[in-house]
């Protein structure tokens, strides 16, 4: 549990809006989800398989089979490439401000960099803590396709960790609740990554992490290509989730002081994870319009866009405010001088919305044939960057807005005519919603 910041009540760890007071919580920063990624290379298994079926849906099956292994080994190879090209790049930086780190080391008496100070790395479905031992990157892949990576740096080397892939437990169709079943998993995945054989198990399966929470852990002595590191499979029942990561470097003798620090970081591990289709879910659900009469009551906006001035339809007195490129978000519409939020935000609409929150763009159509009169235009990505937080008079943006914090939210109006506009938010970091009518163009 934690407590929300302004209303200092307790709220789960995950949610990333207090239930409470409806103020966002900066420890929850969004991520873009897509689990079609190009980077995502764990193995699919479809659960509603058919039990029987002839010799040419066989032949299909291995076509499709043949098919799938051919692009994952693309993908491999691309992702191996961008990993060397990121590793030159780091290198190249590293040469480029030995005096810098030089004054770093005198600093710190020791040569070793501080690690007192932690900071939070969000990846997809998954958040962690992390040391100023570790910087945070972004590689760019030759697909197109970027990923956020953690580096660790020291004189001898740089060893690199970053997410492999991820994907809901329950289409594996295997019980993970017993033992067999969580050897089983170990297994597949581990036959599924060692076509090369330059893996090896270095746990018997998988060990409790903690909250139902297991890993399991992979050697990898790629000595072809000259990489060394870890493979880390994760799962949660709890969260319906997979989730695994690799460490890699060029150098051998960081590996077990690397895996220590990955360690620490997985103890930390929070796992939060909205699927596609759960979110599809959500989007045909987002078809009522709320009654708070008294919300809806007086002069009301007219102008069919996001920019402008938003009340919640609850009991609460939350408030938001759209202007050119800046949001205000008030924790009530009675004090606009305190407990509120600002910053700036960027805006997409229709399919490229739905992009931009790393969803499936043809949902939309889905979406607007349920919602008689609803335009592409009326559906918006905001992504929005916290800059000031007052919380009781007290300026605790410093300490309260962690370092890179975004918010991502579906944002749906849809026009009621005369009774008003309707605003339907979706947060898609944990499925949350909020209904609001625009109370000012």
């Amino acid at each position: 549990m934690k407590r929300c910041i302004f209303c200092n009540k307790e709220i789960d760890d995950s949610v990333s809006i207090c239930n409470y007071c409806g103020s966002p919580q900066p420890n929850n920063i969004q991520p873009q989800y897509n689990s079609n990624n190009g980077y995502n290379n764990q193995p699919q298994y479809s659960q509603s398989q058919p039990n029987n079926y002839d010799n040419n849906d066989r032949l299909k099956k291995q076509r499709k089979n043949l098919i799938v292994a051919i692009i994952v080994s693309i993908i491999l190879i691309v992702a191996f490439i961008g990993f060397l090209m990121f590793l030159s790049k780091i290198n190249s930086e590293e040469n480029n401000s030995n005096n810098n780190t030089n004054d770093v080391e005198e600093k710190n008496g020791n040569g070793n960099i501080d690690d007192s100070e932690e900071k939070t790395f969000y990846g997809e479905g998954f958040s962690v803590k992390y040391s100023s031992k570790w910087k945070n990157y972004k590689i760019e892949l030759e697909s197109g396709n970027s990923q956020s990576a953690l580096v660790y740096e020291n004189s001898r080397g740089q060893v690199v960790f970053s997410q492999v892939g991820i994907s809901p437990l329950e289409d594996m169709g295997i019980d993970f609740s017993t033992s067999a079943g969580k050897e089983e998993l170990f297994n597949k995945f581990y036959e599924y990554w060692n076509e090369s054989g330059a893996l090896t198990k270095e746990t018997n399966g998988f060990i409790e992490l903690g909250d139902n929470v297991w890993y399991g852990i992979m050697d990898n002595n790629d000595t072809i290509h000259g990489l060394f590191g870890k493979v880390y499979l994760v799962v949660s029942e709890g969260n319906n989730a997979i989730l695994s990561f690799e460490m890699q470097t060029p150098v051998q003798s960081l590996v077990s002081e690397a895996n220590e620090e990955v360690l620490k970081m997985l103890d930390t591990l929070h796992i939060s994870v909205v699927y596609d289709n759960q979110m599809a879910d959500y989007l045909e659900r987002m078809s009522k319009w709320n009654i708070y009469s008294s919300a809806r009551s007086g002069s009301l906006g007219s102008q069919r866009n996001i920019e402008g001035e938003w009340r919640i339809l609850s009991n609460s007195e939350v408030y938001w405010v759209f202007r050119g490129n800046e949001f205000y978000w008030y924790q009530s519409f009675n004090n606009f001088n305190d407990n509120y939020w600002y910053g700036t935000y960027e805006n997409y609409t229709g399919k490229e919305a739905l992009k931009k929150l790393g969803l499936d763009p043809n949902q939309l159509d889905s979406l607007m044939a349920n919602k008689k009169g609803l335009k592409e235009s009326d559906v918006y990505a905001l992504i929005l960057t916290p800059k000031k937080i007052i919380v009781e008079g007290e300026d605790k943006s410093s300490t309260n807005i962690p370092e890179g914090s975004t918010w991502n939210y579906l944002w749906v109006i849809v026009d009621h005519g005369e009774e008003g506009l309707e605003g339907q938010q979706a947060n898609v970091y944990d499925g949350s919603e909020n209904f609001f009518v625009k109370v000012k163009d």
